[in-house]
Protein backbone atom coordinates (compact mmCIF):
# COMPACT_ATOMS: atom_id res chain seq x y z
CA UNK A 1 0.00 0.00 0.00
CA UNK A 2 0.96 3.71 -0.63
CA UNK A 3 2.17 5.63 2.51
CA UNK A 4 0.50 9.02 2.71
CA UNK A 5 2.41 11.89 -0.02
CA UNK A 6 3.22 15.23 0.93
CA UNK A 7 1.26 16.87 -1.16
CA UNK A 8 1.96 20.97 -1.74
CA UNK A 9 -1.36 23.52 -0.64
CA UNK A 10 -1.02 26.94 -1.17
CA UNK A 11 -3.90 28.85 0.07
CA UNK A 12 -6.19 30.64 -2.51
CA UNK A 13 -3.04 29.79 -4.92
CA UNK A 14 -3.90 26.97 -7.89
CA UNK A 15 -1.48 23.97 -8.12
CA UNK A 16 0.94 23.51 -10.74
CA UNK A 17 1.00 20.77 -12.80
CA UNK A 18 3.73 18.31 -11.18
CA UNK A 19 7.05 17.96 -13.99
CA UNK A 20 7.10 14.44 -15.55
CA UNK A 21 10.35 14.09 -13.36
CA UNK A 22 8.41 13.62 -9.98
CA UNK A 23 5.51 12.18 -11.17
CA UNK A 24 4.27 9.60 -8.71
CA UNK A 25 3.62 6.09 -9.91
CA UNK A 26 1.08 3.71 -9.12
CA UNK A 27 3.14 -0.19 -9.34
CA UNK A 28 1.71 -2.99 -10.41
CA UNK A 29 0.03 -5.86 -8.77
CA UNK A 30 2.41 -9.02 -8.25
CA UNK A 31 2.28 -11.18 -10.90
CA UNK A 32 1.66 -8.29 -13.43
CA UNK A 33 3.69 -6.93 -16.31
CA UNK A 34 6.32 -4.35 -14.73
CA UNK A 35 5.64 -2.32 -18.10
CA UNK A 36 2.22 -1.54 -16.70
CA UNK A 37 3.89 0.95 -14.36
CA UNK A 38 1.86 4.31 -15.00
CA UNK A 39 1.68 7.73 -13.25
CA UNK A 40 -1.11 8.79 -10.67
CA UNK A 41 -2.35 11.48 -13.41
CA UNK A 42 -1.80 9.06 -16.35
CA UNK A 43 -4.33 6.94 -15.00
CA UNK A 44 -7.04 9.00 -13.87
CA UNK A 45 -6.69 10.30 -17.59
CA UNK A 46 -6.89 6.88 -18.30
CA UNK A 47 -9.99 6.24 -16.74
CA UNK A 48 -11.77 9.43 -17.47
CA UNK A 49 -11.42 9.28 -20.94
CA UNK A 50 -12.30 5.62 -20.86
CA UNK A 51 -15.94 4.95 -22.76
CA UNK A 52 -16.06 1.47 -20.54
CA UNK A 53 -18.11 0.53 -18.08
CA UNK A 54 -18.29 -2.52 -16.32
CA UNK A 55 -21.23 -1.93 -13.17
CA UNK A 56 -21.87 1.85 -10.67
CA UNK A 57 -23.93 2.63 -8.12
CA UNK A 58 -25.44 5.79 -7.92
CA UNK A 59 -26.82 7.40 -5.12
CA UNK A 60 -27.72 10.61 -6.34
CA UNK A 61 -25.49 12.96 -4.86
CA UNK A 62 -22.52 10.07 -4.52
CA UNK A 63 -21.77 8.01 -8.03
CA UNK A 64 -19.46 4.67 -7.97
CA UNK A 65 -18.14 3.64 -10.90
CA UNK A 66 -16.15 0.31 -10.91
CA UNK A 67 -14.05 -0.52 -13.95
CA UNK A 68 -13.10 -4.57 -14.36
CA UNK A 69 -10.52 -4.13 -16.52
CA UNK A 70 -8.29 -1.77 -15.10
CA UNK A 71 -9.20 -2.55 -11.42
CA UNK A 72 -9.96 1.02 -10.70
CA UNK A 73 -12.77 2.22 -8.72
CA UNK A 74 -14.19 6.12 -8.63
CA UNK A 75 -15.88 7.69 -6.31
CA UNK A 76 -17.46 10.40 -7.54
CA UNK A 77 -18.97 13.49 -4.87
CA UNK A 78 -21.92 14.86 -7.43
CA UNK A 79 -24.32 17.31 -5.25
CA UNK A 80 -22.17 20.45 -7.34
CA UNK A 81 -25.05 22.90 -6.40
CA UNK A 82 -23.76 22.92 -3.08
CA UNK A 83 -20.22 22.54 -3.67
CA UNK A 84 -20.19 18.98 -2.69
CA UNK A 85 -20.22 19.94 0.90
CA UNK A 86 -19.80 17.01 3.23
CA UNK A 87 -23.39 16.60 4.92
CA UNK A 88 -24.15 14.07 7.01
CA UNK A 89 -26.10 11.69 4.22
CA UNK A 90 -22.90 12.52 1.95
CA UNK A 91 -20.87 11.33 4.68
CA UNK A 92 -23.31 8.35 5.57
CA UNK A 93 -23.12 7.05 2.11
CA UNK A 94 -19.05 7.06 1.57
CA UNK A 95 -19.06 4.61 4.93
CA UNK A 96 -20.53 2.42 3.10
CA UNK A 97 -19.06 2.19 -0.23
CA UNK A 98 -15.53 2.39 1.19
CA UNK A 99 -16.47 -0.67 3.35
CA UNK A 100 -17.76 -2.52 0.49
CA UNK A 101 -14.52 -1.22 -1.61
CA UNK A 102 -12.49 -2.48 1.36
CA UNK A 103 -13.41 -5.97 0.81
CA UNK A 104 -13.54 -5.75 -2.96
CA UNK A 105 -10.12 -7.84 -4.14
CA UNK A 106 -11.02 -7.18 -7.88
CA UNK A 107 -10.30 -3.27 -7.07
CA UNK A 108 -6.84 -1.66 -7.11
CA UNK A 109 -7.08 1.60 -6.81
CA UNK A 110 -9.84 3.96 -6.02
CA UNK A 111 -10.11 7.27 -7.04
CA UNK A 112 -11.88 9.91 -5.35
CA UNK A 113 -12.73 12.80 -7.15
CA UNK A 114 -16.17 15.11 -7.99
CA UNK A 115 -18.62 16.51 -10.34
CA UNK A 116 -18.77 20.47 -11.03
CA UNK A 117 -16.39 23.38 -10.11
CA UNK A 118 -15.69 22.40 -6.45
CA UNK A 119 -14.04 19.27 -5.15
CA UNK A 120 -15.64 19.92 -1.68
CA UNK A 121 -16.29 23.27 0.22
CA UNK A 122 -16.38 20.65 3.66
CA UNK A 123 -19.56 20.83 5.89
CA UNK A 124 -22.56 21.65 5.40
CA UNK A 125 -22.51 24.88 7.57
CA UNK A 126 -26.57 25.18 7.38
CA UNK A 127 -26.71 21.21 9.07
CA UNK A 128 -24.35 22.68 11.63
CA UNK A 129 -26.18 25.69 12.83
CA UNK A 130 -29.32 23.68 12.46
CA UNK A 131 -27.94 21.67 15.13
CA UNK A 132 -26.24 24.35 16.94
CA UNK A 133 -29.81 25.94 17.15
CA UNK A 134 -30.67 23.37 19.62
CA UNK A 135 -27.25 23.05 21.37
CA UNK A 136 -27.77 24.14 25.15
CA UNK A 137 -24.59 24.70 26.77
CA UNK A 138 -25.10 22.35 29.54
CA UNK A 139 -23.16 19.30 29.72
CA UNK A 140 -25.85 17.05 31.24
CA UNK A 141 -28.09 17.70 28.61
CA UNK A 142 -26.82 14.86 26.25
CA UNK A 143 -29.50 14.22 23.92
CA UNK A 144 -28.87 17.99 22.95
CA UNK A 145 -25.55 17.82 22.08
CA UNK A 146 -25.40 14.63 19.84
CA UNK A 147 -26.59 15.18 16.77
CA UNK A 148 -23.23 17.59 16.35
CA UNK A 149 -21.25 15.03 18.26
CA UNK A 150 -22.57 12.29 15.69
CA UNK A 151 -22.04 14.51 12.57
CA UNK A 152 -17.78 15.46 13.48
CA UNK A 153 -17.78 11.75 14.41
CA UNK A 154 -19.01 10.22 11.14
CA UNK A 155 -16.47 12.53 9.62
CA UNK A 156 -13.86 10.90 10.96
CA UNK A 157 -14.48 7.83 10.29
CA UNK A 158 -14.55 8.68 7.00
CA UNK A 159 -11.19 9.78 7.12
CA UNK A 160 -10.50 6.35 8.92
CA UNK A 161 -11.82 4.33 6.58
CA UNK A 162 -9.77 5.96 3.84
CA UNK A 163 -6.44 5.70 5.84
CA UNK A 164 -7.17 2.35 6.11
CA UNK A 165 -8.61 0.95 3.16
CA UNK A 166 -6.40 -1.49 1.83
CA UNK A 167 -6.06 -0.09 -2.05
CA UNK A 168 -4.17 3.14 -2.36
CA UNK A 169 -6.68 5.76 -2.71
CA UNK A 170 -5.59 8.96 -4.58
CA UNK A 171 -8.10 12.14 -4.64
CA UNK A 172 -8.78 13.81 -8.17
CA UNK A 173 -8.98 17.60 -7.48
CA UNK A 174 -10.57 20.66 -9.48
CA UNK A 175 -11.64 24.29 -7.65
CA UNK A 176 -11.54 24.59 -4.46
CA UNK A 177 -11.33 21.79 -1.74
CA UNK A 178 -11.96 23.51 1.99
CA UNK A 179 -11.91 23.06 5.82
CA UNK A 180 -13.29 19.02 5.16
CA UNK A 181 -13.03 19.21 1.91
CA UNK A 182 -9.28 19.76 2.37
CA UNK A 183 -9.18 17.19 5.06
CA UNK A 184 -10.80 14.70 2.59
CA UNK A 185 -7.48 15.23 0.49
CA UNK A 186 -5.04 15.24 2.48
CA UNK A 187 -6.31 11.65 3.99
CA UNK A 188 -5.79 10.01 0.45
CA UNK A 189 -2.78 8.58 -0.56
CA UNK A 190 -1.86 10.27 -3.28
CA UNK A 191 -3.50 13.68 -5.00
CA UNK A 192 -3.44 14.84 -8.54
CA UNK A 193 -4.39 18.94 -8.77
CA UNK A 194 -5.98 20.25 -11.66
CA UNK A 195 -4.72 23.83 -12.46
CA UNK A 196 -7.73 25.23 -11.08
CA UNK A 197 -7.63 23.44 -7.71
CA UNK A 198 -6.97 25.54 -4.48
CA UNK A 199 -6.79 24.58 -1.07
CA UNK A 200 -7.86 26.40 2.54
CA UNK A 201 -9.00 25.44 6.08
CA UNK A 202 -11.57 28.25 5.95
CA UNK A 203 -13.73 27.50 9.53
CA UNK A 204 -12.22 30.28 11.17
CA UNK A 205 -14.31 32.61 8.82
CA UNK A 206 -17.20 31.21 10.04
CA UNK A 207 -16.29 31.43 13.60
CA UNK A 208 -15.14 27.92 13.86
CA UNK A 209 -11.38 26.72 13.92
CA UNK A 210 -10.74 23.35 11.91
CA UNK A 211 -9.27 21.07 14.46
CA UNK A 212 -9.88 17.85 12.79
CA UNK A 213 -8.94 18.79 9.35
CA UNK A 214 -5.47 20.36 10.86
CA UNK A 215 -4.60 16.56 11.66
CA UNK A 216 -4.57 15.73 8.69
CA UNK A 217 -2.95 18.65 6.84
CA UNK A 218 -0.52 18.70 9.46
CA UNK A 219 0.93 15.59 8.22
CA UNK A 220 1.39 16.79 4.79
CA UNK A 221 2.56 19.87 5.19
CA UNK A 222 4.53 21.57 7.66
CA UNK A 223 3.80 22.74 11.29
CA UNK A 224 3.96 26.58 9.96
CA UNK A 225 2.60 26.47 6.79
CA UNK A 226 -0.39 24.31 8.48
CA UNK A 227 -0.89 26.89 10.87
CA UNK A 228 -0.97 30.16 8.31
CA UNK A 229 -3.17 28.20 7.11
CA UNK A 230 -5.60 27.58 10.21
CA UNK A 231 -5.39 30.98 11.37
CA UNK A 232 -5.78 33.17 8.31
CA UNK A 233 -8.55 30.54 6.60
Amino acid sequence: MITNTSVRYFKRYPLQSPSPSRSVFVKPLKGHDPSSLITASDLIKRTNSSGSSNGGVSDNILIRHDDCDTGVTKLILNNPSKYNVLSSEMMELMLGQLEDISGNTSTRVLIVGANGNAFSSGHDLKEIYYHQKNYVNDNSNVDEQQPLHDLFQKCIKVMLAINNLPQPVIASVQGVATAAGCQLVASCDLAVAAQSACFGVSGINAGLFCSTPAVALSRNVGRKRAMHMLLTG
